[in-house]
C-alpha cells in the first residue's frame, strides 16, 4: 500500500489521469492515487515500468495520477 495519510480536502480542480490511459514521462514527481483510497508522491520509472516511493519501494496499486502543484508564492527553491 501506499505510504500516506487519508485524502487532502478538494479545494481546488483536481485533474487525475488514469495510468490505463496516459502515464507520466520517466521519474518525475507526481502526486499519485492509489487503489487503498490514499495519495501520496511517487514517480513513474518507464523503462522497469514500475512506481516507486520516496523511500525507493514498488508499488503496483497505482489507479491515477497528477501533476504536482506549484509551490506556495513568496517561496524560495
Amino acid at each position: 500500500s501506499c505510504l500516506s495519510t487519508s485524502r487532502p480536502r478538494r479545494t481546488e480542480a483536481m485533474n487525475w489521469i488514469n495510468v490505463n490511459d496516459k502515464l507520466p514521462g520517466n521519474r518525475v514527481g507526481k502526486i499519485v492515487y492509489c487503489a487503498d483510497d490514499r495519495i501520496t508522491r511517487m514517480y513513474y520509472d518507464a523503462p522497469t515500468k514500475r512506481w516507486i516511493d520516496t523511500c525507493g519501494n514498488e508499488h503496483t496499486n497505482i489507479t491515477h495520477w497528477m501533476e504536482l502543484p506549484s509551490p506556495p508564492s513568496g517561496i524560495d527553491g
